[in-house]
């Protein structure tokens, strides 16, 4: 006769490999998934991608040497579209300059008097990195320069004289910009509505209960939607980021070592992305309630994030709240391998903050969720 203390134990792993197969194979048939997974990202990629740069706000830098006075200075602070930045240091403004992130910097020299008319010397440096942006500032500023000279008093003297310097560096695109941010949405989006659909929809339906009857444990539900949910995360990170390389020419600065690192941020911000997830659906009491939770927590991170408008661009008042965001934290680090060309280890300060984003809201989990 078996005694039951004499019957194996089922394999937790087995039920973890088995759970999330189905979980994954359900997501891969459900046509509404499958459309917000991996269709809708392409969609942004590719009218960024076509459409190119069409940014309405414009930085021009100053070198600490430059003087901040006279008549173009004075002229370019009533421009619009013109940001002028005063608080870089010069090996800032030349790295700026050689990655794109700047399109033109200026050095405003005072030269001599002309019968008691001070006169201007300005060279502008302009990044061969961001040459459409830095073509239009350079005609902005030559304009200025234009209608000074010809206005002068005396006739024809001329009161400033510009020169031209091309500062080389790896062109930037506007893909290079708009990819990493729609692959941390995309990544996001799987995150919030893929598992706390997933799992009220089981509770539902019942298949919890029926789970439990099992003797697979609790743990192996919550992991095995996590696996699913990381394996359709990855297979989103492969696909947009080769889409954006062999269509539309995206930056991976080290070749298949930024690409491997950039599948390794996907896969860690996606496990922080997974904690609040879980968090809807512990807080929310009925799949109803689940779109408007979730899009509470997505909207402010999809638009402050930096994902669609460099975050520099947003109320002084909001940057401070807008880099600590998830999204922003992983948007960041992306672009910094992807473009940059720098190692995962250098974006450890970001990481590290969207880490503990992870844990606190895990623990926060641990005390919200319930089975029934």
């Amino acid at each position: 006769m078996v005694q039951i203390k004499d019957i194996k134990k089922p394999s937790q792993l087995n039920a973890v490999l088995q759970l999330s197969k189905a979980s994954f194979l359900s997501s891969i048939r459900n046509k509404t998934s499958l459309f917000f997974n991996f269709f809708f990202p392409f969609i942004f990629i590719t009218i960024f991608g076509v459409l190119g740069s069409d940014n309405m706000s414009f930085d021009i830098a100053f070198y600490d040497r430059s003087v901040k006075e006279g008549p173009v200075f004075e002229a370019l602070k009533e421009v619009d579209v013109v940001n002028l930045v005063m608080d870089k240091s010069d090996e800032e403004i030349l790295e700026d300059l050689n990655k794109g992130r700047i399109g033109l910097a200026l050095d405003i020299q005072k030269s001599s008097n002309f019968e008691y008319i001070p006169t201007y010397n300005i060279t502008m440096y302009k990044s061969a990195a961001n040459p459409d942006e830095a073509s239009t500032l350079a005609s902005v500023v030559n304009g200025i320069v234009n209608s000074i000279n010809m206005s002068s008093v005396p006739e024809n003297q001329r009161i400033v004289d510009i020169s031209e310097e091309l500062v080389e560096g790896r062109k930037y695109q506007q893909i290079d910009f708009i990819l990493p941010g729609q692959l941390a949405f995309a990544l996001l989006t799987n995150a919030l509505f893929g598992i706390s659909f997933g799992l009220l929809s089981m509770k539902k339906e019942l298949i919890i209960k029926r789970i439990f009857a099992s003797p697979a444990e609790k743990w192996t539900i919550l992991f095995s939607e996590a696996v699913a949910k990381l394996g359709i995360g990855f297979m989103q990170a492969v696909l947009i980021i080769a889409v954006g390389y062999f269509l539309f020419d995206f930056t991976l600065a080290n070749g298949i070592y930024t690409f491997i690192s950039m599948l390794i941020l996907s896969v860690i911000g996606l496990i922080v992305f997974l904690s609040m997830g879980l968090f809807i659906a512990a807080v929310s009491k009925n799949e109803d309630s689940v779109a408007p939770i979730s899009n509470l927590i997505m909207m402010p991170q999809l638009f402050l994030s930096g994902a669609f408008f460099p975050i520099e661009a947003f109320p002084k008042l909001l940057q401070p709240i807008a880099l600590i965001l998830p999204m922003t934290l992983l948007n960041d680090s992306l672009k910094l391998v992807a473009f940059e060309g720098v190692s995962i280890v250098e974006t450890l300060p970001k990481i590290g903050m969207l880490l503990l984003w992870g844990v606190v809201l895990y623990i926060l989990n641990i005390f919200l969720f319930k089975w029934e």
